[in-house]
């Protein structure tokens, strides 16, 4: 169990929806736990991973006071935006996809509960494709950009199809 100003609750709400547990255990599975004592452990460093995606737009200087901001009066490391960003290298992405494989549930399948609507398969919906909004164009041999000399035809002629139901005659 952590303690001090890493302690559970010191890190806010964070520190409830992933447990320091779980985090540790993400770390400890993809090898990137701290070699030594730090004023900013790996432990830290993920929370403020998962602080910036809440807070995009302050930065990791930004998102470390809010992070920290309810542990007055504790020892606490200020540290610059370089270190910040430093110490995010230093612990990686592997983490952060551990946890989100485990926090986001089993993958959906096309056999489960849920993946089918009135027959028909939700898992993988394709895109809305976009409308046709202008007459296809007939490809030419020769484009007529390219075509040079005094006899080329450069006008653009649209075809037309007709079609003529014949009703049967009468009995």
């Amino acid at each position: 169990m952590a303690e001090g100003r890493f302690a559970p609750g010191h890190l806010g709400e964070l520190t409830q929806l992933v447990p320091f547990e779980m985090v540790d255990e993400a770390l400890m599975a993809t090898r990137t736990v701290q070699s030594r004592l730090r004023d900013l452990p790996s432990r830290g460093v993920i929370y403020l991973i998962l602080a910036a995606c809440l807070f995009p737009e302050v930065g990791y200087p930004g998102v470390w006071r809010k992070l920290t901001g309810a542990l007055a009066g504790l020892p606490l490391a200020v540290p610059s935006a370089s270190a910040l960003a430093q110490a995010r290298r230093r612990v990686g992405s592997k983490p952060v996809r551990w946890l989100f494989d485990l926090l986001r549930g089993p993958a959906p399948t096309t056999h489960g509960p849920g993946a089918r609507r009135r027959g028909l398969l939700v898992a993988a919906l394709l895109p809305a494709r976009r409308l046709r909004v202008s007459p296809r164009i007939v490809k030419r041999a020769i484009s007529k950009y390219q075509a040079r000399g005094p006899r080329i035809d450069r006008t653009s002629y649209k075809a037309t199809t007709g079609i003529e139901i014949l009703a049967p005659a009468g009995p």
